[in-house]
């Protein structure tokens, strides 16, 4: 359930991304917010390490989907967004995996 969820958010995400290809400010808002909902997922499952293992696979699998598609910016604003959002948000976890 939760792989087809992740991929229907790519879809929508690459979706966005190629109506607003004149839009860079929409490119990077966009990679921005996919990046913390994936932190917030993240530190919502703190306590299921093979869990975690599996969405910080998914972050970098995100990460290399947009640097595929030539969205260096997004895939930048996507990395950071999620790394600031896990520091703001929980700490230790921060120092564990960042």
């Amino acid at each position: 359930m939760k792989k087809i969820r992740f991929a229907i958010g790519f879809i929508l995400m690459f979706a966005t991304l190629s109506c607003s290809s004149n839009d860079e400010r929409n490119r990077i808002s966009s990679a921005g917010n996919l990046g913390r909902k994936q932190a917030a997922e993240l530190i919502d499952n703190h306590n299921d390490t093979l869990k975690m293992q599996y969405l910080l696979l998914e972050a970098r699998s995100c990460e290399q989907l947009l640097r595929e598609h030539n969205y260096n910016t997004a895939a930048d604003t996507f990395i950071m967004a999620f790394e600031e959002y896990i520091r703001a948000n929980d700490d230790s976890l921060a120092q564990l995996i960042l």
